[in-house]
This record gives C-alpha cells, sequence and structure tokens, in this order.
C-alpha cells in the first residue's frame, strides 16, 4: 500500500503511541517514563519498564541507564513500542513520516533492508538518534527510537 496523506492521516494507535510517547520525547533530549500509562511491572527485567495501553492493541518499552549506556543523566535513552495488529495502517503511517519535506531535512537513511528501515538523525540534535521500524510475522511491526553514541 503507497503512503498518501490521506491514509496517513486516519492515525493509527500504534504510531501516535509511537509518536507521543518515543519519537517526540526522544527528538526533544526528553524521554522519560509515561505517567499515564500501566507499568506492567511484573515483567522489568534488565532495567526495561514495559507499559501498555489500555486494549492491549500495542505495548511500549523504555530502557536504558547511566550504566548501560554511559550516560551521566541516567534518563531512558531507548523506547519501543510493538503491535500484534494493523502493522500494514502503522508501517504506511511511518513510510508517510519519513517522506514528509521535515524527516528527509532531519534525519538520512542508514539502513533499508527487507523488512527494515533505520534513519538516523543528521546534525540537529546531540548525540544523534536513530528510529527503526521493522516488521516481522503475519502482523507484527515494532518502532523504536534510540539514543546512539554519535556526534556530528
Amino acid at each position: 500500500m503507497i503512503a498518501t496523506a490521506s491514509s496517513a492521516s486516519a492515525e493509527d494507535a500504534t504510531w501516535t503511541a509511537f509518536r507521543t510517547y518515543c519519537l517526540g520525547p526522544m527528538e526533544a533530549v526528553a524521554l522519560t517514563h509515561p505517567t499515564d500509562l500501566v507499568a506492567l511491572s511484573n515483567q522489568n527485567v534488565f532495567g526495561v519498564t514495559p507499559y501498555a495501553d489500555a486494549t492491549l492493541d500495542w505495548t511500549l518499552s523504555v530502557s536504558g541507564s547511566s550504566a548501560e549506556t554511559g550516560h551521566v543523566s541516567g534518563a531512558p535513552t531507548r523506547c519501543i513500542v510493538e503491535s500484534r495488529t494493523n502493522s500494514a495502517l502503522t508501517a504506511n503511517a511511518f513510510l508517510f513520516w519519513t517522506s514528509r519535506p521535515e524527516t528527509i531535512s532531519r534525519y538520512e537513511t542508514v539502513s533499508a533492508e527487507g523488512t527494515s528501515l533505520t534513519l538516523r538523525s543528521t546534525t540537529w540534535r546531540e548525540p544523534r538518534m536513530e528510529v527503526e521500524m521493522t516488521l516481522s510475522g503475519a502482523d507484527e511491526i515494532s518502532l523504536t527510537a534510540r539514543e546512539t553514541d554519535l556526534e556530528s
């Protein structure tokens, strides 16, 4: 399916969650653990805190610490939204976002292999960040925003 303004504007819940909890905060260097989602605390392993929305259409994982990444702040450095529903809609929204002039001017393609696409921020953000979409299985998608240790 080809992304169009009309198909991307019908907001997909997984894409909206990614923009709200991962992409926007990561771009602003302000990624935090969400306070409006239920933490699945019994599944917290190795510094990864998973969250779920009320419908369980998608899950969110926030992770990273100063010990893991060497970042002094100790703030989270990775955010992943995964879904097992509507992956085509989510992929369409992601691809539409990558085609926008603002995105093209702020990100460069690092890898586009098979069912995965990775973009890296250009010089506007330090340290640089990566945004990745990975399709797997029949209807599974993962969207990731993560800091790198790369500088301009």
